[in-house]
C-alpha cells in the first residue's frame, strides 16, 4: 500500500469514528440529516444501512490504569474486539467511554447476531489470558438502522445505570425488554 492509501484510510479511520461517536451521541439524527452528513464526509459507501450494538462494561481497574498501559490495553481491546466482531476489522467502529466510574467499550457491529454470539465466546477467553475476570456484563442490541443507534444506546446505558451485573454475562436487549422474562445467558 503507498503512502497516500496509508493515509487515507488512517484519515478515513478518524472521521467515522467521530461519525459514528457523533450519532451515538444523538448530534447527527433523522435520515435525511445522518445521510447529508455521510456524503458530506464521504462515508456514503463504506457505512452499511443497519448494525448492532454490543456494550462491553470492564472493570475499569482492570483496563484503566497510570501511564502507557492504559493506552496498551485500549489498542489490545480495540483489535481484540474489532477483529472478531466486526466484517472488515473495523478499529473506528469501537467507542471507548467513561461514565460514573463505569468503562464502556461499544462495537457497532456489522455481523448477525448468531455470529455475534459465537465470536463472544472466541473473545472472552482471549480477553482473560491479559485481565483477571475483565467483563463485568456484555449487552447485545437487535440490529437498527443508524438513526435508531442513540436511542438504542440510550435503551442500554438506562438499564446498565439501574443493574448490576457482575459475572461476565452475555445479554440480549431484546429478552431484557421482555417483561418478566429472565435474560440468559449465551
Amino acid at each position: 500500500m503507498n503512502e497516500v492509501q496509508e493515509y487515507w484510510n488512517y484519515g478515513k479511520r478518524k472521521i467515522m469514528r467521530t461519525f459514528l461517536r457523533n450519532l451515538l451521541q444523538g448530534e447527527i439524527s433523522g435520515k435525511t440529516e445522518i445521510q447529508q452528513e455521510l456524503i458530506k464526509l464521504g462515508l456514503e459507501h463504506v457505512m452499511k444501512e443497519k448494525y448492532t450494538l454490543i456494550f462491553f462494561a470492564f472493570r475499569k481497574e482492570q483496563i484503566l490504569t497510570q501511564g502507557k498501559k492504559e493506552r496498551l490495553n485500549q489498542f489490545i481491546i480495540d483489535n481484540v474486539l474489532s477483529e472478531a466482531l466486526t466484517e472488515e476489522f473495523e478499529m473506528a467502529n469501537l467507542i471507548h467511554r467513561e461514565e460514573n466510574e463505569q468503562y464502556y467499550v461499544i462495537v457497532i457491529s456489522d455481523k448477525e447476531k448468531e455470529e455475534i454470539k459465537k465470536q463472544i465466546r472466541i473473545v472472552m477467553p482471549v480477553l482473560e489470558q491479559y485481565y483477571v475476570n475483565p467483563v463485568r456484563v456484555i449487552y447485545i442490541s437487535e440490529k437498527k438502522e443508524l438513526e435508531k443507534l442513540a436511542e438504542t444506546r440510550n435503551e442500554i446505558m438506562d438499564y446498565a445505570r439501574e443493574h448490576i451485573f457482575e459475572n461476565g454475562e452475555v445479554l440480549l436487549l431484546s429478552e431484557l425488554k421482555e417483561e418478566g422474562e429472565k435474560p440468559r445467558k449465551i
